[in-house]
Order: structure tokens, then sequence, then C-alpha cells
């Protein structure tokens, strides 16, 4: 599943970024839908006082599906403090190591974690 991968909910004019449909319940299809700006929930991990805290970067909105562990790939933006901006940036291996030239400083992204939170 991605944000950048749109389908078509059936029997909907909407979109989400997830769809499937059961074997057993052909009516009705589970969706997920990748909110990546949520109001008061979600926000930019900013530097190193957010090291160690827990830091609500999307939300998913689920509907008849309930998703468990979340496997991060490729395809982050990262920008620095100096302003270099790092595109398609690869988490899949939890951490991420870069050289700054603008900074003059090296920069990083280390063990990285997920972990779900129902709100509603």
């Amino acid at each position: 599943m991605t944000a950048a991968e749109e389908h078509d909910l059936p029997g909907s004019r909407g979109v989400a970024n997830f769809v499937c449909k059961w074997v057993r319940d052909a009516k009705h299809a589970a969706s997920i839908v990748v909110e990546t700006s949520v109001k008061g929930v979600t926000r930019a991990v900013e530097g190193p006082e957010d090291e160690g805290v827990w830091v609500p970067v999307c939300g998913f909105e689920c509907r008849g599906i309930e998703p468990t562990k979340l496997h991060l790939g490729d395809g982050f933006t990262v920008t620095t403090r100096a302003g270099t901006v790092f595109e398609d940036v690869d988490f899949s291996d939890g951490d991420w190591v870069e050289f700054c030239e603008k900074g003059n400083d090296s920069v990083g992204v280390y063990g990285v974690e997920a972990r779900f939170e129902v709100r509603r």
C-alpha cells in the first residue's frame, strides 16, 4: 500500500490507497486511505528534540480492515535544517544516513519504528 496509488471504491465515487474484497462478502470492500495530514494529530519530525518520542507522521482511515504492522519502504522525503531536500528516501532497513553539503553536516534517521493507535 502506498499513498501514491489510488484505487476506485466499488459502488462509490470515492478512492482509497488500498482496496480488497473478501470472497465470503462480495458485496463489501475493505479499504484504507492514507492521510498524510490529520489536523491536531500528525506533524513533521523536527529533529533531536523528537528523539525517543513517538511522533504521528500519518494516519489511516480504515473501513472493514485493521492494519497490525507497518513495513516502511522508499518514497519518503527528508528535509534538513539547512534546507537540503533528499527525495525517495528508503527506510526499509530502518536507518538512513546522508551528508548535507549546505549545513556541512552528517544527517540520519535511525531505528525507525511504527505503531498503530486507534482514534475515532
